[in-house]
């Protein structure tokens, strides 16, 4: 079971639509998240009806900027129970009878508004159940680590977020993939990137939810990065026994590899068997497989790495 949440920066241009629905398919999530919609509800409800999501609830914008929506199947059980110009809480039964609140916002860019922004978030949680999970666009960094680029963070900057965690007991489930979810896209030295979206939670979710996992995604057409949350992370599997693939020999760089790696030899006796020679030699040819010959699908992700 997976949750996307992704801060899209407006829905007008049918590229982030498709963008969007490719996402959507790519991922199967159950709950799909949207930030900075910069759409009416009726856009919305169109969009909701090419979607694959049962339920749906909408925050319109105000004067083109900002809105929200959240989607989800009713697998999920959701009840929503809040909702705000910059929060939307929803919240399920899990099958042991314990409630789970999940939490899906948007902190302004606008400085003056932060205050309130985080003020309310605090309350809002607080009211709710202490398992509780809280996910979006935070547009706030912990510390310079964050952030690469324009001006360094000082100990009077971007401190809502770090005395949110500290004030909530909150713990950051971290993520796997690219470090920064918005860039600026911006060259040379005047890019900045930074990592403005996450997840976090409480402790007592964290025990319910012990393989949960944040991967950040590929671009899909907006300068933030898609966020999807796993609660159950990939265990690493039984590596594939080697193969020698035909078509490698169509590659004249193949026969020099096999030949490197072949007559690499060592001091030591045991480096000399054939044994070491042929397991030298199928390393060789793996991450020679890996790095220049390839396949389509891996030039792909890497492509996509590099872009975000």
């Amino acid at each position: 079971m997976s949750l996307l949440s992704w801060n899209c920066r407006g829905l007008g241009r049918a590229s982030t639509v498709r963008g969007l629905k490719h996402l959507v398919k790519k991922s199967s999530p159950l709950g799909l998240f949207l930030i900075e919609t910069k759409s009416s509800i009726g856009k919305m409800v169109k969009l909701a009806k090419g979607l694959p999501f049962d339920n749906h609830i909408v925050v319109e914008a105000a004067n083109r900027a900002g809105g929200m929506a959240l989607f989800w199947n009713s697998a999920l059980g959701w009840t929503v129970m809040y909702k705000s110009k910059w929060i939307i809480g929803v919240r399920t039964y899990l099958p042991n009878g314990t409630e789970c609140s999940s939490w899906f916002c948007y902190c302004p860019a606008e400085k003056a508004l932060r205050h309130s922004f985080w003020t309310e978030l605090s309350k809002a949680i607080s009211s709710g159940s202490e398992v509780w999970m809280c996910m979006g666009d935070f547009n706030d960094i912990i510390d310079q680590e964050e952030k690469i680029g324009g001006r360094k963070v000082t100990s009077k900057s971007n401190y809502f977020l770090r005395n949110f965690i500290a004030n909530m007991g909150a713990l950051d489930l971290g993520f796997c993939g690219t470090m920064y979810t918005w860039c600026n896209r911006r060259g040379g030295t005047a890019n900045i990137r930074e990592l403005l979206d996450r997840v976090l939670a409480s402790p007592d979710w964290r025990i319910l939810f012990p393989q949960a996992g944040v991967i950040h995604l590929p671009p899909a057409g907006s300068d933030h990065l898609p966020l999807k949350l796993t609660m159950t992370q990939d265990h690493p599997t039984t590596p594939r026994p080697f193969r020698f693939l035909e078509v490698w020999t169509r590659d004249p760089s193949c026969e020099s590899i096999i030949k490197e790696a072949w007559s690499s030899s060592s001091h030591n006796r045991s480096r000399t068997s054939l044994r070491f020679k042929l397991s030298n030699t199928a390393r060789a040819l793996k991450r020679w497989n890996k790095d220049n010959f390839g396949f389509c699908h891996t030039k792909i992700n890497d492509l996509e790495a590099f872009l975000s």
